[in-house]
Formats: C-alpha cells, sequence, structure tokens
C-alpha cells in the first residue's frame, strides 16, 4: 500500500496544480505587436466605374482581395485600441499598385474563458480618431469596418490568436473573408519571452 502511495501523491500534485494553473489564462492586457494577413472579397460595380457596392445588389463584380497588416495594440480591462498600416492588392496579384494606409482598430471583449483562453471580441476599423492606451478617443474617425472575432489567448497571455469570423463596412461591400491575426506581447529584450 505504501508503494501505490508513494506514487498516487505526487501525480494527485502533479495534476491539482496543472489544473489550478490552466484555470487563470489571463485575457490580453499590456502593448501587443499586431501581424494580420489574409484575404476578402470587394463587391464593385462595372457601371458606375467599378465603385464599391453592397454585395446584395445586382450585377455587382466580386473582386479578390489580399490583406497584410503590421501595427500595436494596447489592452486593459477587456478593451483594446491600437493603430497598424494596412496593405491591399489584387488577389492574384497583377499591374495595380498596392493600397497602403493607416488604419485605428479598437477592440472590445465580449466572451471570455479563462480555463481554455477562448474568447469573442467585436472589432471596429476607423480612418482617423486616436488611442490613448486602451482607451479610443473618436474625434474625427470614420468607421470604415466592423467585424466580429475569435480568440484564443497562450503562452501565459503572451500571444493572441485571432480568425476574422464576420468582416463588413457601412455599404456591405464586403464579402467573404479569411483573415488571420497575431497579437504578440511586447517585452523588453531583457523580459522574460
Amino acid at each position: 500500500m505504501k508503494r501505490y502511495t508513494m506514487f498516487v501523491v505526487p501525480a494527485l500534485a502533479l495534476l491539482m496544480a496543472t489544473s489550478v494553473g490552466a484555470q487563470n489564462i489571463p485575457e490580453p492586457n499590456g502593448q501587443y505587436s499586431i501581424a494580420r494577413h489574409g484575404s476578402f472579397a470587394v463587391c464593385l460595380n462595372p457601371a458606375a466605374n467599378y465603385a464599391e457596392e453592397s454585395c446584395s445588389a445586382s450585377g455587382v463584380f466580386v473582386y479578390p482581395i489580399t490583406d497584410i497588416a503590421v501595427g500595436s495594440i494596447t489592452y486593459a480591462s477587456g478593451s483594446g485600441c491600437g493603430t497598424d498600416t494596412e496593405v491591399t492588392s489584387a488577389l492574384p496579384p497583377n499591374a495595380m499598385p498596392p493600397s497602403v494606409g493607416p488604419e485605428t482598430i479598437v477592440v472590445k471583449v465580449t466572451n471570455y474563458n479563462s480555463t481554455t483562453g477562448i474568447g469573442s471580441a467585436s472589432y471596429t476599423g476607423y480612418s482617423g480618431g486616436s488611442c490613448n492606451g486602451a482607451d479610443f478617443d473618436s474625434s474625427g474617425a470614420t468607421v470604415i469596418a466592423t467585424a466580429t472575432l475569435q480568440f484564443v489567448v497562450t503562452r501565459d497571455g503572451r500571444q493572441v490568436d485571432i480568425i476574422f469570423t464576420q468582416l463588413t463596412n457601412p455599404i456591405h461591400s464586403l464579402g467573404s473573408a479569411s483573415l488571420f491575426d497575431t497579437d504578440l506581447r511586447q517585452t523588453r529584450y531583457r523580459d522574460k519571452p
């Protein structure tokens, strides 16, 4: 009986320590780098010089776009505010030059499970506006896109992997989207990775 106790007690202690640690995966907090990549479709009206048009309109031309962006975001208390530089170009690549522009982004966590590290959030992209830490100043801001996000927090809160599950804009000219984002906690060189 003593032999089994020698093995069972340490195994039980290890199991309890593992389950306690797994129950508290922290929400994102602090400054993170942003790296986004993927693609989406934009609907264009050939009769109006290929201006963006609602995808529900008849006769629209669906144009595939690739999207990449880098920037930074600060998270605090379930909210995030940041800026990125976004590059969109034709997919597959062609002779048309890419579109490059800044974007201010605001993220609000709508659901988070600290046991699994899985959550959902709303996302709003703006032209204009500014961030003061995780707080958004909407002065001069215009909404350019909204989205619903699904995310998972890993590496003890130092990494957030995000997928866009829904993406739209004010004129509903965005079709299907496949966008993936990785946010990495920014640390000083001597900080623990």
